[in-house]
């Protein structure tokens, strides 16, 4: 019976690698990274309904994230880095924090947009707003900030917003396209160019980044994906 056992965990694993080598994931990466997911709903739903966004595809932006988290978070130790960034900024230090893999120099590209972008809905800058002045303090807030999860799902969702005023040529496409653009933006740079952001949707270089020599995904179709899969989740009245 024990031999038994061993031999279909195997087996799991071996059909599991299987897939990860085709794709980059797998479908247990998938189920998993849902899972986490469904309780955020409650904290993020009435946020969306405020500033008029779809919260599956504020989601699926950001949900690919959860894969390299998973994949990658045993390797993770960044208390250097964070020491280093709160004392010298950005140009010193800059890593990936969190379950949605934010950085701190991308929430201070964003708090920039949001003081600055005409059209952004002024609660939105106050719920973003730091008490802390500019320099360490707020720097080691915004740290702070990042290490939860309901912190980076606010930044997603203002992410979301800025997109919609930066990519106004977008305003009129199909909800899908649209998504797959600010999930390779989000990905790659939302301050880049149109045209750079379009020519990475269709590089397949996650989750492991473009020197990995194995197969992967864009990240813009396993945003897509996402979205699709949220769509298909039954929601309740709550999440309406």
């Amino acid at each position: 019976m024990a031999f038994r056992f061993f031999l279909f965990a195997a087996l799991l694993l071996v059909f599991a690698n299987a897939s990860r080598a085709q794709q980059g994931y797998t479908e247990n990466d998938l189920r998993e990274a849902l899972e986490f997911l469904q309780p955020q709903r409650p904290s993020l739903d009435p946020l969306c309904r405020e500033f008029g966004l779809d919260p599956d595809a504020v989601l699926a932006v950001v949900a690919p994230e959860l894969i390299r988290y998973s994949l990658l978070k045993d390797f993770f130790e960044t208390t250097a880095l964070e020491l280093a960034y709160v004392r010298y900024g950005p140009g010193k230090a800059d890593f990936s924090i969190g379950r949605f893999q934010m950085k701190p120099s991308f929430a201070e590209q964003l708090e920039r947009q949001l003081d600055s972008l005409p059209g952004i809905a002024p609660q939105l800058r106050q719920r973003l707003a730091y008490e802390e002045p500019e320099g360490p303090s707020r720097r080691r807030a915004r740290v702070e900030r990042l290490q939860h999860s309901e912190w980076q799902l606010r930044y997603a969702l203002a992410y979301f917003c800025v997109a919609e005023l930066r990519f106004t040529e977008l305003s009129c496409e199909p909800i899908e396209k649209k998504l797959q653009f600010f999930s390779s933006a989000y990905n790659y740079g939302f301050t880049r160019s149109v045209k750079e952001i379009n020519n990475w949707a269709a590089v397949e270089a996650f989750p492991y980044g473009r020197k990995y020599q194995g197969p992967q995904t864009a990240y813009a179709d396993l945003a897509l994906l996402f979205y699709r899969r949220l769509k298909a989740v039954p929601k309740t009245d709550d999440c309406d």
